[in-house]
């Protein structure tokens, strides 16, 4: 089956899925990574409590999904 000029493997992904994916990320967390770097610590306060006023269950649920995922990360490094 071919899906943009692309072979698919059977598995509904292309042969080099996982690695576009990847390298995705990697722009993504790097650009992520020099929004914050360009922010200063008052100014992304104040945009996460705009944030949690605004929609204050969205925030729940962000802090409670990068807690669980802390809580992971540290159970699996020790």
């Amino acid at each position: 089956m071919t899906m943009n000029g692309r072979t698919l493997n059977g598995t509904g992904r292309t042969p080099n899925g996982e690695a576009e994916s990847a390298r995705a990320f990697d722009d993504l967390s790097g650009e992520m990574g020099d929004w914050v770097d360009s922010l200063d610590i008052q100014q992304l306060t104040r945009r996460v409590q705009d944030f949690g006023r605004d929609k204050p269950v969205a925030l729940a649920f962000t802090a409670l999904a990068i807690g669980v995922a802390a809580g992971l990360l540290m159970r699996r490094r020790s």
